[in-house]
């Protein structure tokens, strides 16, 4: 229930907030450093100034734990629920429970969201396996679905969508997020938790239960 921000300069954390829900997601904005958004177990959306510690904004749209939160922009948030809904929020109006868009498509909980700036489309994760491209607030395309929970997601620099699945799963797959096309597949030996790409075109993956490990792929699908 509390959020600490780590120093990775210094090596020390210090309190940004303690709440009284559980965080289920948060999410910096790629180019704003200053603000996070958190996802909590009783639905809603906080914003917060890290910078100053305060809270900015709580959204509250969604009926069930928010656990998934993706920026387009520094004022355009994406947030995934366990009611299956993804709501977009424009931070630039009052948000009093209205988002901005509603976006429906999966059967169970949205466990996982990604925006891709290069081609300016979101992917969304289901509990049921499903990966799903939006753009301008409509559903373009179901890439297909891993055979458990996807809740690892991230764009490459170049357009291509890593994702990954849970526990029955176990598999990253990269897709082509202009044509849709899977461009490769690798089996791991555990449930993929994160996926994170750097900067040169490596992937990193986290996993949990049983190896709880950290691992870097070289791609030679063009991410």
């Amino acid at each position: 229930r509390d959020v600490d921000l780590w120093n990775a300069s210094t090596g020390r954390a210090s309190r940004l907030c303690e709440l009284d829900t559980s965080v289920c997601s948060l999410r910096w904005p790629r180019r704003c450093c200053n603000h996070l958004a958190l996802g909590l177990a009783n639905g809603d959306v906080q914003i917060w100034d890290t910078s100053a510690g305060v809270q900015l904004q709580v959204l509250r749209g969604h009926r069930r734990r928010c656990c998934a939160v993706s920026w387009a922009s520094h004022v355009d948030l994406f947030s995934g629920s366990q009611d299956t809904s993804i709501l977009h929020w424009d931070l630039r109006e009052p948000c009093d429970g209205r988002p901005a868009q509603r976006l429906a498509g999966h059967a169970e909980e949205v466990c996982g969201l990604s925006w891709s700036e290069e081609l300016q489309l979101l992917a969304s994760g289901g509990n049921e396996g499903d990966v799903l491209l939006w753009s301008r607030g409509t559903l373009e395309r179901r890439l297909g679905s891993h055979t458990a929970a996807c809740k690892a997601l991230d764009w490459s620099p170049r357009g291509v969508l890593a994702t990954g699945g849970g526990t029955a799963d176990r598999s990253i797959r990269l897709w082509n997020g202009s044509t849709g096309m899977q461009l490769a597949q690798a089996e791991t030996d555990a449930q993929v938790c994160n996926l994170a790409w750097s900067q040169d075109g490596e992937l990193i993956s986290t996993h949990g239960f049983s190896t709880c490990e950290v691992s870097i792929w070289k791609n030679q699908a063009g991410g």
